[in-house]
């Protein structure tokens, strides 16, 4: 038999309300998103979600969440920039603005 102790994983803890500075689980709980999805964001520079380096440590200060957080509220149906379908769709897109569409 081996003396190797099974390792658990941790369970999700939503961090204390008055902790100014989040590890990456934290942060992630806050957002309800995987840590790795804030990895990505991190290295893509998607979303920009503000982030402190202490060392080789990630932190994320819990009020830059919020902030963020705050600044993606919307009060109707639309999301994002208004992008035309025609420039997302290549199918309709017009090659030739010389040539009108059918």
């Amino acid at each position: 038999m081996s003396n190797h102790k099974h390792t658990r994983r941790r369970k999700r803890v939503m961090p204390p309300s008055e902790k100014i500075l989040l590890t990456e689980p934290e942060a992630a709980f806050v957002l309800d998103v995987e840590p790795g999805s804030l990895a990505v964001f991190r290295c893509t520079g998607r979303h920009e979600i503000p982030f402190l380096k202490i060392g080789r440590n990630v932190r994320y200060r819990r009020s830059d969440l919020e902030a963020w957080l705050t600044s993606r509220t919307h009060t109707t149906g639309v999301t994002g920039e208004k992008a035309s379908f025609e420039s997302s769709h290549p199918v309709w897109a017009n090659p030739d603005p010389r040539k009108k569409r059918p």
